[in-house]
């Protein structure tokens, strides 16, 4: 069977329209902001099996996450972790947004002064005794808001 040129143009087109419909080619090809997210982690040394991003850039892990003493400055936003971050002695000044702990949350050492709006902590957050001004914006904030429920100043 001899198909002609334009015939096979047409099949080879419609194949490719086919192949890999309903996949974000930029989440296969680890372009732009998933990319950007696993390179991120991985020269933290964070492997990509410790994590998934998710619809809407979520990244979930369901383990801890321990950057302790890290040069780190900044985490990226719309994080949700199944178990504890530590951030002790790290550089990070600014937590991300949409953050999600679903255990405990370590700042103790860092130069963290205030939290996000939308941050949601469901076991305890952790500051040292010379954090004074993280302590106060907690102490107001906690008399607004539900989210925050829990707090210690131990360390």
């Amino acid at each position: 069977m001899n198909i002609n040129l334009n015939t096979r143009m047409k099949l080879v087109k419609e194949s490719l329209n086919e192949f890999g419909k309903g996949v974000d080619p930029l989440k296969t090809m680890e372009l732009g902001k998933t990319g950007e997210i696993r390179k991120f982690f991985s020269e933290l040394g964070i492997s990509d099996t410790e994590y998934i991003i998710g619809d809407r850039d979520i990244i979930y892990f369901s383990t801890g996450l321990d950057l302790n003493n890290s040069e780190l400055i900044e985490l990226p936003d719309n994080l949700m972790i199944d178990k504890h971050l530590d951030l002790v002695k790290s550089k990070i000044k600014k937590l991300p947004n949409k953050l999600i702990v679903d255990q405990n949350l370590y700042l103790m050492g860092t130069p963290i002064h205030e939290l996000p709006e939308d941050l949601i902590v469901r076991g305890h957050i952790y500051i040292s005794v010379y954090q004074k001004k993280l302590e106060k914006w907690m102490e107001n904030r906690l008399k607004f808001s539900k989210k925050l429920r829990h707090w210690t100043g131990e360390f």
